[in-house]
């Protein structure tokens, strides 16, 4: 799987589109906006499975905040070398090489974590959660992105799988009752949406019959989106 990422964040699939990325960290940060995310006394942010960063970078333009400090995430080698070369001189965000499903030391001092479609692609799923836990003080936030399990796009992938073509490793789709057993007490939940898909690139077929399904059925969409509180 990893390899399969490294290729992503290399810029070497549609996946690593930086137009895209950017355009789309921007969505999903107005979306968690929406659903009533303030920056408002944000000081320390874990981003889990960053990637390249666009998510870290959007968040602290938005947040507005010169004491802000990012921890940025990341376990493949392409997407730390994206990170590092973007915030070389970004006192604000410090880029870290780690592996989110294996066990972490990390200080409980963040305000906030966002974990974005990442832990999704985690077998040893508590794991990865004890990790983002372990990171947030008490009554941390943690924006949770995952895919949802009723979507087209699961159907597809499903398909993709059966026909040897998914390069995207494991991947686990969830509805809301299963993240409310998930994560076991550990977090409350505090809201959630389905969200249709924002645009893939090359497969505006697939977007286009996400979005419509999601009028038809509020439900069904690509993507459940979480605010949670640390427990």
């Amino acid at each position: 799987m990893k390899n399969a990422w490294d290729k992503a964040w290399s810029g070497l699939d549609t996946y690593g589109d930086i137009r895209v990325r950017k355009g789309r960290a921007r969505e999903k940060l107005e979306i968690f906006e929406k659903m009533g995310l303030s920056y408002l006394g944000i000081n320390k942010v874990t981003d889990f499975g960053a990637g390249g960063g666009y998510v870290s970078d959007e968040f602290l333009k938005k947040a507005n905040n010169p004491n802000l400090i990012i921890k940025l995430l990341e376990f493949t080698d392409s997407g730390v070398k994206m990170a590092r070369e973007r915030f070389t001189n970004n006192p604000n965000i410090e880029v870290i090489q780690a592996d989110i499903s294996k066990p972490l030391d990390l200080k409980q001092d963040s305000d906030l974590a966002m974990a974005f479609s990442v832990l999704e692609h985690i077998e040893d799923t508590q794991t990865g959660i004890q990790n983002i836990h372990s990171s947030l003080k008490a009554k941390g936030q943690l924006l949770l992105i995952w895919s949802n399990k009723n979507s087209i796009l699961r159907q597809q992938r499903e398909k993709e799988v059966k026909n040897n073509t998914w390069v995207y490793g494991y991947q686990k789709e969830i509805d809301e009752e299963e993240l409310l057993d998930l994560i076991g007490g550990k977090f409350d939940i505090k809201k959630t949406m389905v969200v249709p898909c924002l645009g893939y690139k090359g497969k505006r077929f697939l977007t286009l019959r996400d979005n419509l399904a999601h009028l038809i059925v509020p439900n069904n969409g690509r993507y459940l989106f979480s605010i949670l509180e640390k427990g």
